[in-house]
């Protein structure tokens, strides 16, 4: 009985996991759209790697004012961005 438990769970584990890899393949593909959209339209503030110039203008003055470890955290609050792409960007500053 036990056994039959625990190859159900495992099977159901493996679809939720599988379902969940195909979602990510479909939301970057309509990020891609949405990219070449926005180039075709000239409308790059629809670009899913937009980042205003308000908000870059914040991020330097974080990282002026030695808190580049704040301006991080900022443009991922504001953004979504990846701990990695966040630290690229305002490194970049």
């Amino acid at each position: 009985m036990a056994y039959l438990l625990i190859s159900m769970l495992t099977v159901l584990l493996l679809a939720l996991y599988l379902r969940q890899q195909a979602l990510q393949q479909q939301v970057h593909r309509l990020k891609e759209r949405l990219d070449s959209l926005a180039d075709v339209t000239g409308h790059v503030e629809y670009k899913s790697d937009y980042i205003s110039e308000k908000l870059q203008n914040e991020l330097k003055l974080l990282k002026k004012s030695g808190q580049p470890v704040q301006a991080v955290k900022h443009l991922r609050e504001q953004t979504g961005l990846s701990l990695v792409q966040a630290k690229q960007f305002v490194d970049k500053l």
